[in-house]
């Protein structure tokens, strides 16, 4: 992952300025997934990133056929995988899988292989970019995590909790209920914003501060309960090493002039769309 993270970084470093999400964010998950996760065949790696890149924007015109084209490359190598040995990865368990005592089908094979590699791409480069346009706002961050890179893993839940990338989650109401004064009919459509309870002030004194040391963090970041994010503990390792680089080799990181305001997909997802910005230019490494 640092080897990766460092090749990224070696592709703008020398120029002083890049867009943080094109250059970084968007193509560090997907490559780190692929590339680390799936082993997914290395002349593949770049060409399936871009198709998933493309398929977890909204807006973006080639939506539906990188979709397609993801879909059927999934499809060829879950059938390849199948032949193979074992190799005890996640590909094994997503083929050895059971639902209700039945083994699954094919297309619940390709819905779970399709929904890991969607799961974690832009909810990851969401929250990088909102890490770093934090520290363009707020340069005591990153300094203090230049001075104590120790802090990393912490500053990393901390950041998460203010700026957390999926912020809300769809639910169809299965009974009549009554929230707050509220009636909610059965069958009605809710949009649940989990995301408010990270600033919640009964749980999180001084809510809208970076505080690092807190206590308790019991952030919600990656959801709670049987639908708690199945790749945390992945997203956790890509985001604190990601932290440790980008202190270590981008200095005096600013937003470019006039990149204000920064855009960002809408509802479900609060990832900025781009991030023009500035920094000390470096070596390669």
């Amino acid at each position: 992952t640092r080897e990766l993270i460092g090749r990224l970084i070696d592709g703008f470093i020398e120029a002083g300025r890049c867009d943080f999400m094109a250059d970084f964010a968007r193509p560090f998950p997907g490559l780190a997934f692929f590339e680390l996760v799936l082993n997914a065949p290395s002349d593949r790696v770049a060409e399936l990133n871009d198709m998933a890149t493309a398929v977890s924007e909204p807006d973006n015109p080639r939506r539906r056929e990188a979709g397609q084209g993801l879909y059927s490359w999934i499809k060829d190598f879950l059938d390849t995988r199948r032949r193979q040995p074992p190799r005890g990865d996640v590909v094994d368990a997503v083929l050895a899988a059971e639902i209700e005592g039945r083994p699954i089908t094919e297309d619940d094979a390709i819905a779970v292989v399709l929904l890991l590699i969607l799961g974690g791409l832009e909810t990851t480069a969401g929250a990088l970019g909102q890490f770093v346009l934090r520290f363009c706002r707020e340069p005591e961050i990153p300094a203090l995590l230049r001075r104590h890179p120790e802090r990393i893993p912490e500053a990393v839940e901390e950041l998460l909790r203010l700026e957390p990338p999926f912020i809300a989650i769809a639910r169809t109401a299965m009974a009549q209920t009554e929230i707050a004064g509220r009636q909610i009919r059965k069958g009605d459509k809710v949009l649940i914003y989990w995301a408010s309870a990270n600033r919640d002030e009964g749980e999180f004194p001084c809510p809208a501060d970076f505080e690092p040391d807190r206590p308790s963090n019991r952030h919600l970041a990656f959801g709670a309960g049987p639908h708690r994010c199945a790749g945390s503990n992945l997203a956790r390792l890509n985001l604190r090493i990601a932290l440790e680089e980008v202190t270590r080799r981008l200095h005096d990181i600013r937003l470019q002039d006039g990149a204000e305001p920064i855009p960002f997909h809408s509802t479900l997802n609060r990832a900025p769309l781009t991030e023009p910005i500035t920094f000390t230019p470096g070596r390669r490494s």
